[in-house]
């Protein structure tokens, strides 16, 4: 009998098909066999959702080259594999059973979203930093004190705004001063006439007018603000009415035009527009007050019967009698 060792070399497998030989001193004569061996190579993903696919996986012989490529889906990433190497696609020699896994993660977007002007307004992000595909957040244009947002600068001008995220974001919120309408008006446009109304930004100073017409004087505003021109700034919508008269010297010859009486309950004055007219009752009170009569015939009810003092501009006095 014989023991017969074959040589090992790496990677194959040797195998004795005949043996030779006789006992003593005689050669012995061995006929071997090598066979390559084959090797799996395992390719996995991280995830048990996948969000990528892997190729190269197999059976291969011993020293032969292998190439491993990881595919992420759409909106994914490969980041490298579970040896930590990071090469795509990879070539391995293969030299024995071996197992990859590739690792994959979502892509993730920047979100840029900004003021045109801090001092108009600010915005708000409800997640911070970069954020993965398809993520809803949701921004929001916040306007300081006298100021509005007019919209987003893709021209969307939803406030709060929803956003599913699949591609960068760069986004402006615009914002504006607010703006107020002054209006400016005569008490009687036969007698005076005014300038200065619009529609402004807010705290800007503007000047309003008032314009008497020949024979006319102007007397205030509504408010009772007697300057003119007048200054005014611009905080909010605001009406301003020009209160106009006759001048002095011509008082007493147009006051013999105007009528008064009473018809009903109601006390009438005739011809006297531009002047004003003031009805005491018989203890004095002052029931009504009006700054300037701006039509030709002006009629004031009274709801209680008795005897009522009416005076129209500075001297024209009449008493008047309502009973029903």
């Amino acid at each position: 009998a014989y023991a017969v060792a074959s040589p090992a070399i790496e990677g194959y497998t040797a195998s004795i098909d005949t043996v030779e030989g006789t006992m003593g001193t005689e050669n012995i004569n061995v006929n071997v066999t090598y066979t390559i061996n084959y090797y799996n190579i395992t390719v996995n993903v991280s995830n048990d959702t996948p969000w990528g696919t892997v190729t190269g996986y197999g059976s291969f012989a011993y020293g032969s080259t292998d190439t491993l490529t990881a595919i992420p889906n759409e909106h994914y990433l490969f980041v490298g594999w579970s040896d930590f190497n990071t090469d795509n696609p990879r070539i391995i020699t293969v030299t024995q059973d071996s197992s990859f896994t590739a690792y994959f993660i979502p892509e993730t977007f920047e979100i840029n979203v900004s003021s045109n002007d801090e001092t108009m307004g600010t915005v708000n992000v409800n997640i911070e930093g970069p954020v993965t595909f398809n993520t809803a957040i949701i921004i929001t244009a916040i306007p300081a004190p006298h100021y509005h947002f007019v919209s987003w600068s893709d021209g969307n001008t939803d406030n709060p705004r929803t956003i599913n995220v699949t591609q960068a974001l760069n986004l402006t919120a615009i914002f504006e001063i607010d703006q107020h309408n002054i209006t400016v008006v005569s008490n009687n446009e036969n007698i005076g006439t005014v300038e200065g109304g619009g529609t402004f930004d807010y705290g800007t100073l503007i000047s309003i007018r008032a314009i008497a017409r020949e024979g006319y004087e102007f007397v205030s505003w509504n408010d009772g603000n007697t300057d003119n021109p007048r200054t005014i700034t611009v905080e909010q919508d605001s009406s301003f009415t020009a209160i106009f008269q006759l001048l002095d010297n011509i008082n007493d010859m147009l006051l013999s035009k105007v009528s008064i009486y009473s018809y009903n309950d109601q006390i009438v004055i005739n011809n006297a527009a531009g002047f004003s007219a003031q009805i005491f009752d018989m203890t004095g009170r002052l029931i009504i007050h009006e700054a300037v009569i701006n039509q030709s015939r002006h009629q004031y009810s009274i709801t209680v019967d008795g005897i009522y003092l009416v005076r129209v501009g500075e001297t024209l006095f009449k008493k008047v009698i309502i009973t029903r």
